[in-house]
């Protein structure tokens, strides 16, 4: 018995503005305000844990991840990403709760040039990617010393990227 196989489109996004992303976190401009740039490690109402980390990390472009069969939440700290090249991203992500169990569940978006991205705490994620190629990213994590902030999940059917048009 095989696993069902899903293509999921990428929506995207037009602006720091644009609210559909906004169940899941945060789209943020990545420009400095004066000579800072504002990242938001906290969301009004959800309380976090751990110590503020930063971690620069090299993802892989979309068209080169393939399957995706796992996904990752953080139940008690928020999760920020600002690419250093100015690049765009691609985020896969399901609400918060139980994992997610149907691909309706899953929203894959397409993240424009110059803007980071916030994950509001237990937001199901699977691993960032690039838009059109691999991309270095700073990422920014509260982390609980013993890794309890962190839970694995594996999807019961395989998720691609669709290819954008």
């Amino acid at each position: 018995m095989s696993a069902l196989e899903v293509s999921l489109r990428l929506v995207c996004l037009a602006s720091v503005n644009d609210g559909r992303f906004a169940p899941f976190g945060a789209n943020f401009a990545t420009t400095p305000v004066p000579n800072r740039v504002p990242v938001p490690l906290r969301f009004d109402g959800e309380a976090t844990d751990g110590e503020s980390t930063i971690t620069v990390i090299r993802v892989p472009a979309a068209a080169s991840v393939g399957s995706i069969q796992r996904v990752e939440r953080h139940p008690l700290s928020v999760q920020a990403f600002i690419p250093l090249g100015g690049q765009p991203l691609v985020v896969l992500v399901a609400p918060a709760g139980a994992p997610p169990a149907h691909p309706d569940q899953l929203t894959a978006f397409r993240i424009p040039a110059g803007h980071g991205v916030a994950y509001r705490t237990g937001i199901w994620h699977a691993g960032l990617m690039g838009a059109d190629d691999d991309t270095f990213v700073a990422t920014f994590v509260r982390r609980m010393e013993d890794a309890s902030d962190t839970e694995f999940a594996l999807l019961p059917f395989i998720a691609r990227i669709a290819e954008s048009k």
